[in-house]
């Protein structure tokens, strides 16, 4: 049995192989193609662009920044199934607030209905959102903000011919 280079995954059948690595899946061949040229990435690209979103238009509702990345939690469940999931955003204070807050709200009436797991998960989720809406706001990118602006400039560079190389206009 394999593992895939990128997540760690142990693959029983098949996988994408790509030079000596082996990938669960072409999503993961890519994500790993990228997440390897990421490391290349000179810092003052990065940091150009991690500045650039940072200081930007929020993407979600077009007012102003800091722009960061925010998590809300959901859990969703129905007897013996239960959904949990988070979901990452890159937005402005107020829309990742909201977001946390829908998200909350969602797990406080639906994420109950589910057994064993929506009962154990959902007040760990509800209280994951509030601390979320509790934390004082950073001035400084995250450095989830950072590896993503390093994704997508290996993206960038990796579909640009290479006499093209320069900073996207549009990053997210």
């Amino acid at each position: 049995m394999a593992k895939c280079a990128h997540c760690g995954a142990t693959i029983l059948f098949g996988g994408t192989p790509y030079g000596n690595a082996v990938f669960c899946n072409d999503k993961c061949l890519h994500q790993g193609v990228y997440a390897r040229e990421a490391q290349h990435v000179p810092e003052e690209m990065v940091d150009d662009l991690v500045r650039q979103i940072h200081e930007g238009e929020c993407p979600v509702c077009g007012g102003p920044g800091p722009i960061d990345f925010h998590f809300s939690h959901r859990v969703m469940s129905f007897l013996v199934v239960t959904q949990y999931q988070t979901n990452p955003r890159i937005s402005c204070r107020g829309c990742g607030s909201s977001a946390k807050i829908k998200d909350f709200f969602v797990t406080t009436f639906v994420g109950w209905w589910g057994i064993p797991f929506g009962v154990i998960l959902t007040p760990i989720y509800m209280i994951r959102n509030l601390f979320g809406l509790a934390a004082p706001s950073s001035l400084e990118p995250s450095e989830h903000l950072r590896e993503h602006a390093k994704l997508i400039l290996a993206h960038h560079l990796l579909t640009q011919p290479a006499e093209e190389k320069t900073l996207p206009e549009e990053t997210y």
